[in-house]
């Protein structure tokens, strides 16, 4: 075994870790009760997702059906109980039918005599974790558009531009446990852990080794700067650097001139007028989604035009990859491709690995491996491989592969081929 697998035993040997799996199995529950029994030496409770919840205990772990998927979620470990289930368990997630919307989450903490990681830094944490280690050593989950990078340091808005960096990241501590927006999450800091998400639909035959490497620098992380708080002189001229960028963006969207000079690859337009004057009148009320398209999702070549009479920013013929906030717009004639787009109007545009929300596709276009939440669909946009699932969704395309989970389709209008699996659908004509 690698001898880097266990480093620093002191901080690592006075950890907990917690595990949280899912998949498809090809066995029923009882058969999953009892070989989780030996796989988790803890007995196993069990749920329907749909009727009530439970928690794991110190003595107990808990298996819970959620549609055709398992979720196993077991108490918090000592790290070495934990070093000897995990390729048990590894051994175990081979008999999943698939590896696609896997996933092993795990819950990271230390004994409570030990360190308090209430007192995280986690600006602190964010410099100091090597984030390209975990993605190079299991599976970049960056690709499919869910999951943003927890180092590409961005502000969020104009406003964000005027605090501090740091002040930003603190908010981090507050997000939803359930958010899938990095692979990390600071949500249960107060109750004695994080959460690290990186490892979904990876290989579980002969990854558990990497993983153990970088769980083992994620629990270092979490320690030193629960424990050193304060910046060093590398971190602090580090932030002074990303405060002066912060600052640069908030003067370059100033007035449309400024912007101009800094983004001379975004044609601007108003009403398809290409009038300064026009676009100067229009700018103030625009900047903001402005700054959310070039800034937070680095679109910094394409061409954008103001819709006067529906007040929306419209972008045709651009290339979309790795944009996770993109909100609000129109989007023509384009590509989308690993990218999360919510609330938008999405015409004649390929999709792929990405995750769509809230949004109404039109026109003619192919998309394939791509989850689809609570969108309308029509009749001439194909689907392929593709999950199609919220109650608020409509679905009136054409599908080949993929699941409808949670939703309704428009009968009259879509096609759906043999290999579509159906999950509590609801037909309308």
């Amino acid at each position: 075994m690698d001898s880097n697998l266990f480093q620093n035993d002191h901080i690592t040997g006075n950890s907990l870790i917690g595990l949280e799996f899912c998949g498809l199995f090809k066995e029923d529950e009882n058969i999953l009760i009892e070989k989780l029994k030996d796989v988790l030496n803890r007995n196993i409770n069990y749920s329907n997702i749909e009727y009530k919840l439970l928690n794991p205990t110190n003595d107990n772990a808990i298996l819970i059906k959620d549609g055709k998927q398992f979720i196993v979620k077991t108490p918090m470990y000592s790290y070495f109980e934990a070093v000897f289930i995990l390729p048990k368990v590894f051994d175990f997630l081979k008999t999943l039918s698939t590896y696609k919307d896997s996933y092993v989450y795990f819950k990271l903490g230390f004994n409570e005599d030990f360190t308090n990681i209430s007192n995280l830094n986690v600006f602190k944490f964010i410099l100091e974790f090597n984030e390209s280690f975990v993605l190079k050593n299991l599976t970049d989950i960056t690709k499919d558009g869910n999951i943003e990078k927890l180092t590409d340091i961005k502000p969020d808005n104009i406003e964000a531009c005027s605090e501090l960096v740091q002040k930003q990241f603190e908010k981090l501590k507050y997000l939803d446990e359930n958010d899938e927006t990095y692979g990390i999450s600071f949500a249960n800091i107060k109750l004695g852990y994080i959460t690290f998400k990186y490892a979904k639909e990876i290989n579980y035959r002969n990854k558990w080794e990497e993983l153990l490497k970088c769980i083992n620098h994620t629990l270092i992380t979490l320690y030193n700067c629960s424990n050193v708080v304060e910046f060093d002189d590398k971190e602090s001229a580090q932030i002074e650097k990303y405060n002066k960028e912060f600052n640069d963006y908030a003067q370059s969207f100033g007035c449309y001139e400024l912007f101009h000079q800094k983004y001379k690859s975004i044609k601007l337009t108003a009403d398809l007028n290409t009038d300064i004057s026009m676009i100067d009148i229009v700018f103030p009320s625009i900047k903001d989604v402005l700054f959310n398209i070039v800034v937070r999702n680095n679109i910094t070549n394409a061409t954008i035009n103001y819709d006067s009479d529906i007040s929306k920013l419209q972008l045709k013929d651009v290339d979309l990859k790795k944009c996770y906030h993109l909100s609000g717009v129109d989007i023509v004639e384009s590509t989308i491709e690993n990218c999360k787009i919510s609330n938008c109007d999405i015409y004649d545009t390929k999709i792929q690995n990405s995750t769509i929300v809230k949004c109404n596709l039109f026109g003619y276009a192919n998309c394939k491996e791509s989850k689809f939440k609570d969108c309308f669909i029509s009749r001439q946009i194909q689907l392929t491989d593709c999950i199609v699932c919220g109650q608020l969704g409509k679905m009136a395309g054409i599908m080949k592969g993929g699941s409808l989970n949670n939703t309704t389709i428009i009968t009259d209008m879509a096609e759906l081929d043999d290999k579509v699996e159906k999950n509590n659908v609801n037909e309308i004509k």
